[in-house]
C-alpha cells in the first residue's frame, strides 16, 4: 500500500468527544503521526479562529480547512485557498430564506466583533446556546440582517431543531439559486439540532482537500480522512482511506466506509493506528 502522507480529521463529533474534549489517545496519535512526517489537517465547519482551542492542544501547527472548505490555511495564518460567496448571491439567499432569517448567522472572513452577524440573538441562542456563548465577543446583531452585506461573506448558516430545518432544507433544494450554492447539513439527532451551512457552489471539504493535496503533491491513496456527518461526505469520498466514527449518523454507515470506534472511545486514534499498520508513514 502507498505510504500515508496526510490525515484529515473532522473536529466536532469526531476528534472531540461528547463533552467537547480531545482525548489523550487522540492527541498522542496525531502527534506521533506528525512526528512521523505525516501532514495533519483539521477539516471543520468551524471558522478558522474557532479552531484555536483545539490546535493549541496539539503542540504543532496543522493545516486548517475551515468553514466547510471555504478557507484553507495553516494554524499560523499562511493562506492556501479561499472562496467567498458573492454578496449579491448572499442577499438573494436571505430574501428567499426570509422565514428562517431569525435563525440565520452570516460569517465574514475576519475576526473581532464584526466576524459574525445575527438578526435575532435571542432566537439563535435558543438553538445553539453553547456556540453563542463561545463566540459572543464576535457576534453583532443586525436587523435586517441583509443590511450588513456590503462585502462577500464566507457563508450563511441556519440552525434549529430537526423539525424546523427540514422545510428549510427542502426550500433550499427547490430554490432557483440552488445551482449556485453548496449546502452542507450537520445533524445531531440526540441533541435535536440541525445546522445548515450554505456556501458558494463548489465549496466542500473534499474540494478543499483535493486542491491542498494537489499543491503538496499528495495522491488520494496517501490520504486518510475521518468524519462523522453529512458535511464530511465529499472529504471521505476523496480519501483513499475513509473512516467514520461509530457515533456517525446512521445513514453515513451505509456508504461502505470503515467504521472506527466512537468519539468517546478514541475513534480517531484507532483509525490512525489501523491505517498506519497497513500503510506506514513515508
Amino acid at each position: 500500500m502507498p505510504p500515508l502522507r496526510l490525515i484529515a480529521v473532522d473536529i466536532d463529533g469526531t476528534l472531540l468527544d461528547s463533552k467537547f474534549r480531545v482525548s489523550e489517545a487522540n492527541l498522542h496519535a496525531l502527534h506521533d503521526a506528525h512526528e512521523a512526517g505525516i501532514q495533519i489537517v483539521l477539516a471543520t465547519g468551524r471558522r478558522h479562529s474557532f479552531t484555536r482551542p483545539i490546535t493549541s492542544l496539539l503542540g504543532f501547527s496543522p493545516i486548517i480547512v475551515s468553514s466547510n472548505g471555504a478557507v484553507t490555511r495553516c494554524a499560523d495564518g499562511k493562506l492556501f485557498s479561499k472562496m467567498l460567496m458573492p454578496k449579491e448571491l448572499a442577499c438573494e439567499l436571505l430574501d428567499t430564506m426570509q422565514p428562517w432569517a431569525n435563525q440565520a448567522v452570516i460569517t465574514m472572513d475576519r475576526e473581532g466583533p464584526t466576524a459574525l452577524y445575527v438578526q435575532s440573538w435571542k432566537d439563535v441562542s435558543a438553538r445553539i446556546a453553547l456556540w453563542v456563548e463561545n463566540n459572543q465577543q464576535e457576534i453583532t446583531e443586525a436587523n435586517p440582517l441583509k443590511s450588513i452585506i456590503t462585502e462577500d461573506p464566507l457563508q450563511l448558516m441556519f440552525c434549529g431543531t430537526l423539525a424546523e430545518m427540514e422545510p428549510a432544507v427542502a426550500h433550499l433544494d427547490t430554490t432557483p439559486l440552488r445551482d449556485h450554492l453548496s449546502i452542507h447539513t450537520t445533524q445531531y439527532d440526540k441533541r435535536n439540532l440541525s445546522i445548515i451551512d450554505v456556501m458558494a457552489r463548489g465549496v466542500t471539504k473534499g474540494q478543499a482537500l483535493s486542491q491542498l493535496c494537489s499543491s503538496l503533491g499528495i495522491t488520494r491513496d496517501e490520504v486518510l480522512a475521518i468524519g462523522d456527518n453529512y458535511n464530511d461526505v465529499e472529504m471521505l469520498e476523496f480519501a483513499g482511506h475513509a473512516y467514520i466514527v461509530e457515533n456517525a449518523h446512521e445513514e453515513m454507515k451505509d456508504r461502505g466506509w470503515t467504521i472506527t470506534r466512537s468519539n468517546d472511545e478514541d475513534g480517531v486514534a484507532h483509525a490512525i493506528t489501523s491505517v498506519l499498520e497497513a500503510a506506514p508513514a513515508r
